[in-house]
């Protein structure tokens, strides 16, 4: 998927190109949004998160937070972003075996 979007700030057009369903959310507290792309799950593969910043005028793209976890079994392990109002939080769950019947779950903020 292609998206756009202009920076009044900056005075320009950006693109990039990544699967999911983009939000803002100020993630690390300090006032700035971060673009948060939740990726809801594609064929094999669960649900995932990447996280774009800005640094100086380009737009950063992070790891997926299962890579950056390196969750066992990653493509039926997921990764799902609360970005609605309240504390901001990353819910991983990592499936510890093909089968995915053990299952370990954690909650980032």
């Amino acid at each position: 998927m292609g998206y756009f979007y202009y920076d009044s700030s900056q005075d320009k057009w950006f693109a990039f190109e990544d699967w999911g369903d983009p939000r803002l959310a100020d993630l690390d507290g300090d006032g700035a949004d971060e673009l948060v792309n939740q990726f809801e799950g594609l064929h094999l593969h669960w649900p995932d998160v990447n996280i774009y910043r800005w640094r100086g005028s380009v737009l950063e793209k992070s790891e997926s937070v299962k890579a950056v976890l390196q969750v066992p079994h990653f493509s039926l392990s997921s990764a799902i972003a609360n970005t609605e109002s309240g504390p901001h939080t990353i819910k991983v769950q990592a499936a510890m075996d093909s089968e995915s019947v053990r299952t370990e779950s954690a909650t980032y903020k």
